[in-house]
Parts: C-alpha cells; structure tokens; sequence
C-alpha cells in the first residue's frame, strides 16, 4: 500500500458531486486546472483563484469537498501535539499532587480517542483504542510510506542544491537540460 494509492482511493471516494443546483462539480478538476495554467507558487494565490472560479450554485459541494481534507488535516495535527499534559491552569497541590504530572499520567486516556487511517477505503477511521492487528499495520505502513516518500523528495532536493554548485548556477532552471533531463524526467516534482 502506498501513499500515492490512498491519495487514488481518496480521489476515488468522491469523484464527481451532484449539486443541489444540478449538474455535477469536481474541485480536483478545478484546481488540476488552475495549478496548470497559472504562473502563481503560493498556494494561498492559487486558492484565491480557485475560489474565483467555483460557481456560486457549486459552493456548498466544493465546501464539502474541501472540508475532508481539512478536517484530516486537523485530526492530524491534534493528534501530533496533545500528547502534552493538559493545558489548565495550576491549582494548589493536595498531598504533594500536581496537575501536570497527573496530566501526563492519564495521557494515554486520550490517546484512545486518536483518529486513524486503518485501510485503503478513505473513509476507513477508528480510534487508536478500537484498533486491531490490520488496522495498526496499515496505519504503520502509510506513515512509513508517507515519510519514505518525504526522505526520497528530501535527497533529491540536496542532490539539486550540490548541482546548483557544481554548475555555479543560482536556480535550478539553469542547469544545462541534459543535467535537468536526468534528474527530473519521469521524476515527480512536488
């Protein structure tokens, strides 16, 4: 299982809306369209464009759409920085009892409650506690999946700076095609 392959299955899970106005919208065609026609890197520029061109009758089905991803995004992070003892404000200790380190006893309560990606199906979640063998194996693989793919981009951007140096060039557009085609044909460049 790769990342790539859950990115298909998630693509896969929604493919075309139909809009309570009719018809049917696709904000992935949408935004594949704009990042390929315009010259904006920002991706804050590149939403502002986005959003200019959802019609109004499809807002509400790009709103949905968009709100998946955002909300795994959350999850995501949530899940990444609660693993501090809680924030509260301290209160007098009782017998030698602190409410940070009590915090941090009980933390592994709340990591019960952590979402988890547990299968190719995009809408496959379950809590960490409710997790067996399969789900936790899959969950472990897409993040190994997910970082190999994040150590392999990594190289390759080192690989590209040393060429810059190499070459005594300030970009990357300006290495010699022949030095380009060999590192970047065939390669995804995120």
């Amino acid at each position: 299982m790769t990342t790539k392959t859950s990115r298909r299955a998630i693509d896969d899970a929604e493919p075309k809306r139909r809009s309570p106005a009719g018809g049917s919208f696709n904000l992935r065609d949408l935004v594949r369209d704009v990042t390929a026609s315009s010259p904006a890197t920002d991706p804050g520029s590149l939403a502002d464009e986005v959003a200019r061109r959802i019609p109004a009758e499809h807002r509400d089905v790009a709103l949905r759409a968009m709100l998946r991803g955002y909300v795994r995004e959350f999850i995501t992070q949530d899940r990444m920085t609660h693993t501090d003892p809680p924030a509260r404000a301290p209160k007098p200790t009782n017998g030698g009892r602190s409410w940070k380190r009590d915090g941090i006893r009980d933390a592994w309560r709340k990591r019960l409650q952590d979402r988890l990606h547990v299968a190719a199906d995009a809408s496959a979640w379950k809590f960490l506690g409710d997790c067996g063998y399969d789900d936790l194996t899959f969950a472990a693989l897409e993040r190994r999946t997910a970082a190999e793919r994040t150590l392999s981009k990594a190289e390759e951007y080192e690989a590209l700076a040393d060429l810059l140096k190499e070459h005594g060039v300030e970009t990357v557009r300006e290495l010699p095609a022949e030095v380009l085609a060999s590192r970047l044909d065939g390669g995804d460049t995120e």
